[in-house]
């Protein structure tokens, strides 16, 4: 039993719900009335007001009811003295959207209203599975990331991949979290960009690409964000982000540069391999993989490298772990990984290959363990 205020039932799904104290006054609470600005300057200037209030814990109810399988909802009736008050609007809303649940007493002199619902059920149509043959006949296929949405939540996928509902566009004036790893793998491949031709990196000419960081990371910025003016873009919080992500790539390359050997092989390139399998009773070859951010060599050995600027976890219990959905702790940095060494196998039996987080917090550690 878990017990929350309806704040935090947000995005929760019960198959059963009791909600108490659903009187008049309590759900939706009384307006706060503590505030100096009356309420038609209050409206007249968009700010928020009482309706806003009671718009929002509508949307509470109706979304912790959705998917609830039966639902009680309790309200102390006005006749039954001290603490007693009309039911709440809601419940009278609920009444006559629902005229075959009845508000009736109980013997502990609360009235209650009983729902008995049932979840809105997915099926597949005959557009939605040509929509998913489509999707998993694409000649990109099938990404790491597309097949950790479908291991994590299958509505999730169908939503993202298969009905194509994107999340709307948030505007911020400060980088989120996507857009710093992006301007970072951009800067990485502008670095390296010149050991390309011959594939060898040496530590002298790679300690002094750190000269160049800040030119790089200016042409970075410009085409992760599509802006030639970044003096107005690289202010306040920005700016700290641009001195992080300068640090950044100058442990990375202080990193690189102490490894013996080091070889270029390939830069932000797509590793794709085809399987067959069966869908909907027939055999389509389906292409699993993606862009891997670098793959090099050192001391013979082939790496595939993926930077990180989260908190990604570089261990691994057991290979079943990765594909268990309903795991929460799930390594999918680790699983994408699994799948670009899948896919190299696939086209290069026989190599040697190990895998590599650059994991950039972690390289900043006085005991990090240099790759051997």
């Amino acid at each position: 039993m878990q017990i929350m205020g309806p704040l935090e039932s947000r995005n929760l799904d019960f198959k059963v719900v009791i909600i108490l104290s659903m009187e008049e006054g309590s759900f939706p609470p009384q307006p706060d009335a503590g505030s100096f600005i009356p309420y038609n300057i209050r409206n007249g200037f968009h700010l928020s007001v009482p309706r806003d209030q009671d718009a929002a814990f509508a949307y509470y109810l109706y979304r912790l009811l959705q998917h609830t399988e039966k639902g009680y909802l309790f309200y102390t009736p006005l006749s039954e003295g001290v603490g007693g008050r009309e039911p709440s609007r809601f419940l009278l809303q609920l009444s006559a959207e629902f005229p075959k649940h009845r508000i009736f007493s109980t013997p502990e002199k609360l009235s209650a209203v009983t729902l008995k619902l049932q979840p809105p059920t997915l099926k597949l149509s005959v557009a939605e599975r040509n929509k998913l043959l489509e999707l998993l006949q694409r000649e990109k296929g099938l990404s790491p990331s597309a097949i950790n949405t479908f291991l994590d939540c299958r509505l999730k996928f169908y939503y993202q991949y298969i009905a194509r509902i994107q999340e709307p566009a948030a505007f911020s004036e400060e980088l989120d979290a996507r857009s710093l790893g992006s301007v970072l793998h951009k800067l990485m491949e502008i670095l390296y960009e010149p050991f390309c031709n011959t594939g060898i990196v040496s530590p002298e000419k790679l300690l002094k690409q750190k000269e160049k960081i800040t030119e790089a990371l200016n042409t970075a910025f410009e085409e992760v964000l599509q802006e030639k003016d970044l003096s107005q873009t690289l202010q306040g919080r920005n700016l700290l982000i641009r001195s992080v992500l300068e640090q950044y790539a100058t442990q990375i390359i202080d990193t690189d540069a102490k490894l013996e050997d080091l070889k270029l092989i390939a830069q932000e390139i797509s590793l794709v391999h085809s399987i067959e399998v069966s869908a909907f009773g027939e055999k389509i070859s389906v292409n699993i993989g993606g862009k891997v951010d670098r793959i090099d060599q050192v001391k013979g050995i082939n790496r595939i490298i993926d930077y990180k600027t989260g908190k990604d976890d570089t261990e691994i219990k057991s290979l079943s772990l990765l594909i268990e959905g309903e795991n929460e702790k799930r390594n999918k940095a680790a699983f994408q990984l699994w799948v670009y060494a899948w896919v190299w196998e696939k086209l290069n039996p026989g190599e040697n290959l190990t895998l590599g987080l650059y994991t950039v917090k972690d390289l900043f550690l006085s005991n990090y363990r240099d790759w051997e």
